[in-house]
């Protein structure tokens, strides 16, 4: 249920599906979900109903929104940086080991190598992209651009 949940998630931020069918397709299964036991799917649903609520209610409020994307925005820099950062590392310690070493072989072997990990802080590059993702297809962006509903109206 959990891959099920996860593949249906992606499918709205890769823009396949729209919010509403997100929503409808998680009011159909969410009982599936429940009884299924599995625990990562059940939290996971949980809160994105929660947030769909939130949503739909207009909640999410300038501040909150404009924080997530900066959060979003640092996760990426914090990515490539880390990732430069490991891959200077791994070059300077493997050129130390035979400096007369070609560009191109240092890369592959740079690459190849397990301390420190080369592409570890792409994880966070990765989750970064898939917040801004989030947020540039988000209902909810309108509504920070302009206010949420009751600061509209009221």
């Amino acid at each position: 249920m959990f891959i099920d949940l996860l593949e249906e998630i992606d499918r709205y931020l890769c823009r396949v599906t729209t919010l509403q069918d997100l929503e409808t397709w998680l009011l159909e299964n969410l009982q599936r979900i429940l009884n299924s036991g599995d625990v990562q799917a059940m939290t996971l649903a949980n809160q994105l109903d929660a947030d769909l609520i939130d949503l739909r209610e207009g909640l999410l409020d300038t501040a909150g929104f404009r924080a997530f994307r900066t959060t979003m925005v640092l996760f990426v820099l914090a990515g490539f940086v880390g990732v430069a950062l490991h891959f200077r590392g791994a070059a300077e310690f493997q050129l130390d080991l035979d400096p007369s070493i070609g560009r191109w072989d240092l890369v592959k072997k740079v690459m190849r190598v397990k301390d420190p990990p080369i592409l570890a802080p792409g994880v966070m590059l990765q989750l970064g992209l898939m917040g801004l993702a989030y947020a540039y297809g988000n209902p909810g962006a309108a509504a920070s651009e302009g206010g949420t509903k009751k600061e509209r109206s009221g």
